[in-house]
């Protein structure tokens, strides 16, 4: 019997919700004031397949800006919200999951954004909690409190994300990952970064996640 205890924890953005347009189009308006570089629409498949801080280099946006940006990111984000959709079958493939598991997020969009879009699609008391964390970097110090907060280990939880970064974070915590392709980040990169498990259709999430724990449970 599985343990009430276990917990999927998902990235927001282009993991549940279909977030690339509203950010290309965010990233494009904010791009003169911010001064950084537009998107170029035919180069969208190559930006995937960047590793992170190559992109920020490409865009020419230093590190340093990334707190400012977030902040701009976040407002013009709640002005297009009811232009989000999720994935398709997301909303049906989250309900099971919470059947079995415990949910949360932990993403740099801000929590409001995140409630809005989840209170549309019916599925916000699915989640345990939300956690936003506005540093671009800093997803492994999160993960982290999140497990200390909740008196869980690494082998209480696993992460779903769609960027080579999320793979990264919850690798430096040894929190098993899985990666999933129809978000920002492309599979040849995320292949890279050895997350557990790839998935490349969103119904593919709870066989995922439920070998994650089946393999867990038999150590």
């Amino acid at each position: 019997m599985m343990s009430i205890m276990q917990y999927v924890i998902f990235d927001f953005d282009g993991t549940i919700a279909d977030s690339l347009p509203v950010a290309i189009d965010i990233t494009n308006d904010l791009s003169d004031r911010l001064g950084i570089k537009k998107l170029d629409m035919s180069r969208i498949e190559e930006y995937k397949r960047m590793e992170p801080k190559d992109f920020l280099k490409q865009m020419e946006v230093p590190l340093w800006k990334l707190p400012f940006f977030a902040g701009f990111y976040h407002k013009a984000f709640k002005e297009r919200i009811d232009s989000l959709k999720i994935f398709d079958n997301m909303d049906v493939v989250l309900k099971e999951l919470a059947s079995k598991y415990k949910l949360g997020i932990v993403s740099s969009n801000s929590e409001e954004n995140i409630k809005n879009v989840l209170d549309r699609y019916g599925l916000f008391d699915k989640f345990e909690f939300i956690h936003s964390q506005p540093q671009i970097f800093g997803k492994s110090a999160s993960l982290r409190k999140i497990l200390r907060r909740r008196n869980l280990t690494v082998n209480d939880a696993v992460y779903v994300g769609d960027e080579a970064r999320d793979v990264d974070a919850s690798k430096f915590i040894s929190l098993p990952v899985i990666a999933v392709t129809w978000g920002f980040n492309a599979r040849n990169l995320l292949e890279k970064y050895e997350p557990d498990t790839i998935v490349d259709n969103v119904n593919e999430l709870v066989p995922a996640v439920d070998e994650i724990f089946n393999q867990k449970n038999k150590i």
